[in-house]
């Protein structure tokens, strides 16, 4: 099974088409994407997937076609909870129940500590309850490690680290823990900032994670797509 998870940049607008022809590319079985958006471009993408078997979707609230939401679309049926008790979660927080594990699809809007203080607080509420499934978790974080090999050391906020001390794996790190690649990078720095986390139960299905560094590089979007591979759905 094969997990596609990428930020397509203020809902793709122009790069639209791109966009869809590098999803297909990689040919996942479920895609994640972020920075989403309610508009004919997003509805173009939504169409374009569900003719290439991609039937099972769910987006996150939105306020208005210019807001950023999350998207998931699936070639495995799901059923979706977006979180509508919590307001700070639902526009960009899609929990998707599959029938023996569960994906939890995140988009963290930008601020400071303060500002994504209640956020974050909300996230690790709904990981709390789903820590002991199959769990995994995908999204653009906007935050990084407080790591000394990564550029900006002095803007981590310790909420990724937060994740670990849950007992999550942080999926890409556990398969490449020697190498270092930015998700984003802007004109100066690099930042990895997008993650796939893990449960215990499901690191015994983990095959591979890694960065698609090519839709960066072209400009299809800011961000890299992140790839997680996992054995086959039926051995789930």
């Amino acid at each position: 099974m094969k997990i596609l998870s990428w930020n397509i940049r203020q809902g793709g607008s122009k790069r639209t088409p791109l966009i869809i022809e590098r999803i297909k590319y990689h040919s996942p079985d479920i895609v994640s994407l972020y920075e989403f958006r309610q508009n004919h471009y997003g509805d173009a993408i939504r169409e374009k997937l569900k003719v290439s078997g991609y039937k099972y979707q769910a987006v996150s609230s939105s306020i208005s076609i210019k807001s950023n939401c999350t998207f998931i679309a699936s070639k495995y049926k799901f059923f979706a909870d977006q979180i509508r008790n919590n307001k700070l979660l639902s526009p960009y927080v899609i929990t998707a129940y599959y029938d023996k594990y569960i994906l939890l699809a995140v988009y963290v809007p930008n601020g400071n500590k303060k500002e994504k203080l209640p956020f974050w607080k909300g996230l690790f509420d709904e990981i709390d309850v789903n820590l002991n499934d199959k769990l995994i978790i995908v999204g653009d974080f906007n935050e990084y490690r407080n790591n000394s090999k990564m550029i900006g050391v002095a803007n981590a906020n310790g909420f990724i680290e937060k994740l670990s001390d849950l007992g999550l794996i942080d999926a890409w790190y556990r398969i490449n823990k020697d190498n270092i690649e930015y998700s984003w990078h802007g004109p100066q720095n690099g930042f990895l900032i997008d993650y796939a986390f893990i449960s215990p139960p499901m690191e015994k299905y983990l095959i591979s994670s890694f960065f698609s560094h090519q839709e960066r590089i072209e400009k299809t979007s800011d961000h890299s797509i992140l790839i997680n591979e996992f054995r086959a759905h039926v051995d789930f």
